[in-house]
Protein backbone atom coordinates (compact mmCIF):
# COMPACT_ATOMS: atom_id res chain seq x y z
CA UNK A 1 0.00 0.00 0.00
CA UNK A 2 2.82 2.40 0.90
CA UNK A 3 4.62 1.60 -2.36
CA UNK A 4 1.48 2.20 -4.41
CA UNK A 5 0.92 5.51 -2.67
CA UNK A 6 4.53 6.52 -3.30
CA UNK A 7 4.22 5.71 -7.00
CA UNK A 8 0.96 7.61 -7.26
CA UNK A 9 2.43 10.70 -5.60
CA UNK A 10 5.55 10.52 -7.82
CA UNK A 11 3.45 10.17 -10.99
CA UNK A 12 1.24 13.12 -10.05
CA UNK A 13 4.32 15.21 -9.27
CA UNK A 14 5.99 14.14 -12.52
CA UNK A 15 2.89 15.03 -14.54
CA UNK A 16 2.78 18.47 -12.91
CA UNK A 17 6.47 18.90 -13.69
CA UNK A 18 5.94 18.02 -17.34
CA UNK A 19 3.09 20.54 -17.64
CA UNK A 20 5.28 23.22 -16.05
CA UNK A 21 8.19 22.23 -18.31
CA UNK A 22 6.05 22.51 -21.44
CA UNK A 23 4.94 25.99 -20.35
CA UNK A 24 8.48 27.17 -19.59
CA UNK A 25 9.84 25.80 -22.87
CA UNK A 26 7.05 27.68 -24.66
CA UNK A 27 8.31 30.89 -23.08
CA UNK A 28 11.66 30.43 -24.86
CA UNK A 29 9.88 31.03 -28.15
CA UNK A 30 8.85 34.46 -26.91
CA UNK A 31 12.45 35.62 -26.41
CA UNK A 32 13.16 38.33 -29.00
CA UNK A 33 16.76 38.39 -30.17
CA UNK A 34 17.89 41.59 -31.86
CA UNK A 35 19.82 41.45 -35.12
CA UNK A 36 19.42 40.55 -38.77
CA UNK A 37 19.13 36.82 -38.10
CA UNK A 38 15.52 35.74 -37.59
CA UNK A 39 15.93 33.48 -34.58
CA UNK A 40 13.06 31.45 -33.17
CA UNK A 41 13.79 29.09 -30.31
CA UNK A 42 11.65 26.02 -30.88
CA UNK A 43 12.25 23.37 -28.25
CA UNK A 44 9.58 20.74 -27.66
CA UNK A 45 9.07 17.50 -25.78
CA UNK A 46 8.78 14.19 -27.62
CA UNK A 47 7.98 10.64 -26.56
CA UNK A 48 11.53 10.07 -25.27
CA UNK A 49 11.13 12.89 -22.73
CA UNK A 50 7.77 11.52 -21.55
CA UNK A 51 9.10 7.97 -21.37
CA UNK A 52 12.13 9.08 -19.36
CA UNK A 53 9.94 11.13 -17.00
CA UNK A 54 7.58 8.17 -16.51
CA UNK A 55 10.43 5.79 -15.67
CA UNK A 56 11.98 8.28 -13.24
CA UNK A 57 8.63 8.80 -11.52
CA UNK A 58 8.03 5.07 -11.16
CA UNK A 59 11.56 4.50 -9.86
CA UNK A 60 11.20 7.38 -7.43
CA UNK A 61 7.86 6.08 -6.19
CA UNK A 62 9.25 2.58 -5.71
CA UNK A 63 12.34 3.78 -3.86
CA UNK A 64 10.53 6.29 -1.66
CA UNK A 65 7.55 4.02 -1.01
CA UNK A 66 9.18 0.66 -0.52
CA UNK A 67 12.41 1.69 1.24
CA UNK A 68 10.68 2.59 4.54
CA UNK A 69 8.51 -0.52 4.30
CA UNK A 70 11.54 -2.71 3.66
CA UNK A 71 13.38 -1.13 6.57
CA UNK A 72 10.39 -1.63 8.86
CA UNK A 73 10.05 -5.27 7.81
CA UNK A 74 13.54 -5.99 9.13
CA UNK A 75 12.74 -4.72 12.63
CA UNK A 76 11.69 -7.21 15.36
CA UNK A 77 8.54 -5.78 17.02
CA UNK A 78 9.26 -7.53 20.34
CA UNK A 79 12.72 -6.01 20.58
CA UNK A 80 11.35 -2.59 19.70
CA UNK A 81 8.70 -2.88 22.45
CA UNK A 82 11.24 -4.08 25.02
CA UNK A 83 13.55 -1.15 24.26
CA UNK A 84 10.64 1.26 24.61
CA UNK A 85 11.18 2.87 21.23
CA UNK A 86 14.54 4.34 22.30
CA UNK A 87 16.42 3.17 19.23
CA UNK A 88 16.93 6.21 17.06
CA UNK A 89 19.58 4.92 14.70
CA UNK A 90 17.11 4.62 11.80
CA UNK A 91 15.91 8.18 12.35
CA UNK A 92 19.48 9.43 12.59
CA UNK A 93 20.34 7.75 9.27
CA UNK A 94 17.23 9.20 7.63
CA UNK A 95 18.12 12.65 8.94
CA UNK A 96 21.62 12.37 7.54
CA UNK A 97 20.23 11.33 4.16
CA UNK A 98 17.85 14.28 4.12
CA UNK A 99 20.65 16.70 5.00
CA UNK A 100 22.83 15.22 2.27
CA UNK A 101 20.06 15.67 -0.29
CA UNK A 102 19.50 19.28 0.80
CA UNK A 103 23.21 20.06 0.55
CA UNK A 104 23.33 18.47 -2.93
CA UNK A 105 20.35 20.53 -4.08
CA UNK A 106 21.85 23.74 -2.73
CA UNK A 107 25.18 23.00 -4.39
CA UNK A 108 23.50 22.36 -7.74
CA UNK A 109 21.42 25.52 -7.47
CA UNK A 110 24.53 27.52 -6.61
CA UNK A 111 26.29 26.23 -9.74
CA UNK A 112 23.30 27.25 -11.89
CA UNK A 113 23.26 30.71 -10.33
CA UNK A 114 26.98 31.12 -11.00
CA UNK A 115 26.52 30.09 -14.64
CA UNK A 116 23.64 32.54 -15.05
CA UNK A 117 25.72 35.31 -13.49
CA UNK A 118 28.65 34.57 -15.80
CA UNK A 119 26.39 34.77 -18.87
CA UNK A 120 24.96 38.10 -17.78
CA UNK A 121 28.41 39.49 -16.94
CA UNK A 122 29.80 38.31 -20.30
CA UNK A 123 26.93 40.06 -22.10
CA UNK A 124 27.58 43.26 -20.18
CA UNK A 125 31.28 43.16 -21.06
CA UNK A 126 30.60 42.36 -24.72
CA UNK A 127 28.15 45.26 -25.02
CA UNK A 128 30.71 47.71 -23.62
CA UNK A 129 33.72 46.48 -25.62
CA UNK A 130 35.48 48.99 -27.87
CA UNK A 131 35.04 47.63 -31.40
CA UNK A 132 37.64 49.93 -32.94
CA UNK A 133 35.04 51.60 -35.17
CA UNK A 134 31.81 53.57 -34.72
CA UNK A 135 28.84 51.50 -35.87
CA UNK A 136 26.25 54.11 -34.93
CA UNK A 137 24.72 55.84 -37.95
CA UNK A 138 26.15 53.45 -40.56
CA UNK A 139 23.91 51.78 -43.17
CA UNK A 140 24.99 48.61 -45.02
CA UNK A 141 23.76 47.45 -48.43
CA UNK A 142 25.34 44.48 -50.23
CA UNK A 143 25.19 43.63 -53.94
CA UNK A 144 26.98 41.74 -56.69
CA UNK A 145 26.65 43.09 -60.26
CA UNK A 146 28.06 39.79 -61.50
CA UNK A 147 24.67 38.27 -60.66
CA UNK A 148 23.14 40.23 -63.54
CA UNK A 149 25.96 39.52 -66.00
CA UNK A 150 28.28 42.48 -65.44
CA UNK A 151 31.92 41.97 -66.38
CA UNK A 152 34.84 43.52 -64.49
CA UNK A 153 34.86 46.82 -66.41
CA UNK A 154 31.09 47.23 -66.11
CA UNK A 155 31.21 46.44 -62.39
CA UNK A 156 33.92 49.02 -61.72
CA UNK A 157 31.99 51.67 -63.64
CA UNK A 158 28.74 50.79 -61.85
CA UNK A 159 30.28 51.19 -58.39
CA UNK A 160 31.97 54.45 -59.39
CA UNK A 161 28.67 55.97 -60.52
CA UNK A 162 26.88 54.62 -57.46
CA UNK A 163 29.39 56.15 -55.03
CA UNK A 164 29.14 59.52 -56.77
CA UNK A 165 25.34 59.50 -56.44
CA UNK A 166 25.33 58.30 -52.84
CA UNK A 167 27.87 60.88 -51.69
CA UNK A 168 25.72 63.61 -53.26
CA UNK A 169 22.62 62.47 -51.36
CA UNK A 170 21.45 64.95 -48.67
CA UNK A 171 22.27 63.74 -45.17
CA UNK A 172 25.13 61.45 -46.28
CA UNK A 173 28.35 62.36 -44.48
CA UNK A 174 30.59 59.78 -46.16
CA UNK A 175 30.35 56.52 -48.09
CA UNK A 176 32.71 53.74 -49.06
CA UNK A 177 32.78 50.22 -50.45
CA UNK A 178 34.21 47.08 -48.88
CA UNK A 179 34.12 43.42 -49.78
CA UNK A 180 33.09 42.56 -46.22
CA UNK A 181 31.42 44.48 -43.43
CA UNK A 182 32.60 43.88 -39.85
CA UNK A 183 31.14 40.77 -38.18
CA UNK A 184 29.18 39.93 -41.35
CA UNK A 185 30.95 36.65 -42.06
CA UNK A 186 32.41 37.86 -45.38
CA UNK A 187 36.11 37.48 -44.62
CA UNK A 188 39.04 36.61 -46.87
CA UNK A 189 42.21 34.99 -45.61
CA UNK A 190 45.60 34.53 -47.28
CA UNK A 191 49.08 33.28 -46.46
CA UNK A 192 51.54 36.11 -45.85
CA UNK A 193 55.17 35.85 -46.97
CA UNK A 194 57.39 38.50 -45.35
CA UNK A 195 60.29 39.88 -47.37
CA UNK A 196 63.67 38.70 -46.09
CA UNK A 197 62.20 35.97 -43.91
CA UNK A 198 63.02 32.39 -44.92
CA UNK A 199 60.69 29.65 -43.71
CA UNK A 200 62.15 26.48 -42.26
CA UNK A 201 61.29 22.98 -43.53
CA UNK A 202 58.42 22.56 -41.06
CA UNK A 203 57.31 26.19 -40.97
CA UNK A 204 54.22 27.56 -42.66
CA UNK A 205 53.49 31.19 -43.57
CA UNK A 206 51.02 32.88 -41.21
CA UNK A 207 47.40 33.15 -42.31
CA UNK A 208 46.02 36.70 -42.10
CA UNK A 209 42.50 37.98 -42.77
CA UNK A 210 42.07 40.99 -45.00
CA UNK A 211 39.49 43.26 -46.61
CA UNK A 212 39.39 45.16 -49.90
CA UNK A 213 38.16 48.72 -49.45
CA UNK A 214 37.69 51.95 -51.39
CA UNK A 215 39.11 55.36 -50.45
CA UNK A 216 37.06 56.95 -47.70
CA UNK A 217 36.52 53.68 -45.82
CA UNK A 218 38.46 54.66 -42.70
CA UNK A 219 36.61 57.97 -42.51
CA UNK A 220 33.24 56.23 -42.91
CA UNK A 221 33.99 53.59 -40.29
CA UNK A 222 35.98 55.99 -38.09
CA UNK A 223 38.87 53.58 -37.74
CA UNK A 224 41.95 55.30 -36.40
CA UNK A 225 45.14 55.54 -38.46
CA UNK A 226 48.22 55.23 -36.26
CA UNK A 227 50.96 55.68 -38.88
CA UNK A 228 51.34 56.39 -42.56
CA UNK A 229 48.55 57.30 -44.94
CA UNK A 230 45.12 56.18 -46.12
CA UNK A 231 44.32 54.91 -49.59
CA UNK A 232 43.66 57.43 -52.35
CA UNK A 233 42.39 57.29 -55.94
CA UNK A 234 46.02 57.10 -57.03
CA UNK A 235 46.21 53.57 -55.59
CA UNK A 236 44.72 52.07 -58.74
CA UNK A 237 45.50 48.97 -60.75
CA UNK A 238 48.49 50.65 -62.43
CA UNK A 239 50.11 51.77 -59.15
CA UNK A 240 52.46 49.62 -57.05
CA UNK A 241 50.55 47.23 -54.75
CA UNK A 242 50.02 48.70 -51.27
CA UNK A 243 48.38 47.71 -48.02
CA UNK A 244 47.40 49.14 -44.65
CA UNK A 245 48.02 46.70 -41.81
CA UNK A 246 46.54 46.84 -38.33
CA UNK A 247 48.52 47.28 -35.14
CA UNK A 248 48.45 43.59 -34.28
CA UNK A 249 49.81 42.51 -37.67
CA UNK A 250 52.62 45.04 -37.32
CA UNK A 251 53.59 43.75 -33.88
CA UNK A 252 53.44 40.12 -35.00
CA UNK A 253 55.42 40.40 -38.24
CA UNK A 254 57.76 43.29 -37.44
CA UNK A 255 58.03 43.49 -33.63
CA UNK A 256 59.89 46.57 -32.42
CA UNK A 257 60.28 47.91 -35.97
CA UNK A 258 58.68 50.60 -38.06
CA UNK A 259 56.47 48.61 -40.47
CA UNK A 260 56.12 51.46 -42.99
CA UNK A 261 57.98 50.53 -46.14
CA UNK A 262 58.11 46.84 -45.22
CA UNK A 263 56.92 44.41 -47.85
CA UNK A 264 55.02 41.14 -47.99
CA UNK A 265 53.16 39.11 -50.55
CA UNK A 266 50.14 36.82 -50.49
CA UNK A 267 51.57 33.98 -52.54
CA UNK A 268 55.03 32.48 -52.86
CA UNK A 269 55.63 34.11 -56.25
CA UNK A 270 53.18 37.01 -56.12
CA UNK A 271 54.05 40.73 -56.32
CA UNK A 272 55.47 42.47 -53.27
CA UNK A 273 52.99 44.66 -51.38
CA UNK A 274 54.26 47.81 -49.67
CA UNK A 275 52.97 48.73 -46.22
CA UNK A 276 51.87 52.39 -46.39
CA UNK A 277 49.89 52.67 -43.17
CA UNK A 278 49.11 51.15 -39.78
CA UNK A 279 45.54 51.27 -38.46
CA UNK A 280 44.10 50.63 -35.03
CA UNK A 281 42.85 47.13 -34.24
CA UNK A 282 39.15 46.46 -34.82
CA UNK A 283 36.71 43.63 -34.19
CA UNK A 284 36.11 42.16 -37.64
CA UNK A 285 35.69 38.42 -37.16
CA UNK A 286 34.00 38.26 -33.76
CA UNK A 287 32.85 40.94 -31.37
CA UNK A 288 35.26 39.95 -28.59
CA UNK A 289 38.19 39.23 -30.94
CA UNK A 290 39.93 42.55 -31.54
CA UNK A 291 43.60 41.57 -31.27
CA UNK A 292 43.72 39.76 -34.60
CA UNK A 293 46.24 40.36 -37.39
CA UNK A 294 44.43 42.06 -40.26
CA UNK A 295 45.20 44.17 -43.33
CA UNK A 296 43.42 46.18 -46.01
CA UNK A 297 43.98 46.35 -49.77
CA UNK A 298 42.77 49.05 -52.17
CA UNK A 299 39.71 47.77 -54.02
CA UNK A 300 41.21 48.91 -57.32
CA UNK A 301 44.12 46.48 -56.72
CA UNK A 302 42.09 43.58 -55.35
CA UNK A 303 38.99 43.06 -57.48
CA UNK A 304 35.81 41.44 -56.20
CA UNK A 305 32.34 41.97 -57.70
CA UNK A 306 30.62 41.35 -54.36
CA UNK A 307 30.76 44.51 -52.25
CA UNK A 308 29.04 46.17 -49.34
CA UNK A 309 28.15 49.84 -49.58
CA UNK A 310 28.64 51.45 -46.17
CA UNK A 311 27.13 54.88 -45.62
CA UNK A 312 27.55 57.17 -42.62
CA UNK A 313 24.63 59.53 -42.35
CA UNK A 314 23.07 62.01 -39.96
CA UNK A 315 19.72 60.42 -40.86
CA UNK A 316 18.26 57.30 -39.32
CA UNK A 317 19.82 54.44 -41.36
CA UNK A 318 16.47 52.71 -41.95
CA UNK A 319 14.96 55.89 -43.38
CA UNK A 320 17.86 56.19 -45.85
CA UNK A 321 17.76 52.57 -47.03
CA UNK A 322 14.82 52.94 -49.42
CA UNK A 323 16.30 56.05 -51.01
CA UNK A 324 19.66 54.36 -51.63
CA UNK A 325 18.02 51.26 -53.07
CA UNK A 326 16.12 53.52 -55.45
CA UNK A 327 19.44 54.98 -56.60
CA UNK A 328 20.88 51.50 -57.11
CA UNK A 329 17.92 50.34 -59.17
CA UNK A 330 17.99 53.50 -61.25
CA UNK A 331 21.45 52.36 -62.37
CA UNK A 332 20.54 48.68 -62.69
CA UNK A 333 16.86 47.73 -62.17
CA UNK A 334 17.55 43.97 -62.01
CA UNK A 335 20.31 44.06 -59.41
CA UNK A 336 19.40 42.28 -56.14
CA UNK A 337 20.30 44.20 -52.98
CA UNK A 338 20.65 42.16 -49.79
CA UNK A 339 21.79 42.43 -46.17
CA UNK A 340 20.25 45.89 -45.99
CA UNK A 341 20.22 47.49 -42.57
CA UNK A 342 22.14 49.38 -39.91
CA UNK A 343 25.60 48.11 -39.05
CA UNK A 344 24.43 47.96 -35.44
CA UNK A 345 22.11 45.09 -36.46
CA UNK A 346 25.11 43.12 -37.71
CA UNK A 347 26.78 43.64 -34.34
CA UNK A 348 23.75 42.00 -32.76
CA UNK A 349 24.09 39.03 -35.16
CA UNK A 350 25.77 35.59 -34.96
CA UNK A 351 29.35 36.92 -34.93
CA UNK A 352 28.40 39.72 -32.57
CA UNK A 353 26.29 39.78 -29.44
CA UNK A 354 23.79 37.06 -30.38
CA UNK A 355 25.49 34.24 -28.46
CA UNK A 356 25.89 36.43 -25.37
CA UNK A 357 22.27 37.63 -25.53
CA UNK A 358 20.95 34.11 -26.08
CA UNK A 359 22.98 32.68 -23.20
CA UNK A 360 21.93 35.47 -20.85
CA UNK A 361 18.26 35.23 -21.87
CA UNK A 362 18.06 31.46 -21.41
CA UNK A 363 20.05 31.58 -18.17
Amino acid sequence: LVGRRGCAVALVGGAAGLVLGEWLVGLLGLIHMQGTLALHLKVGFDWRVYAFAFLVCVATGVIVGFAPAFRASRVNPNEELREGGTRLSGGVRAGRLRRMLVVTQLAGSLVLLIVAGLFVRSLSRAESVDLGYDAHGVLDLSMNPGDVGYNKAQTIEFYKRLLDRVRATPGVQSAALAVGAPLSGYNSVVNVYVEGRVLGPNQHPPEVFYNSISPGYFRTMRIGLLRGRRFTKADDAKAPPVAIINKDMASQLWPGQNPLGKRFRTSAKGPWIDVVGVSANASYLFVSLRNQAYFYRPMAQSYDALRTLQIRSSLVPDSLALQIQTEIHSLEPQLPVFDVGPLENVIDGPNGLLIFRLGAAVA
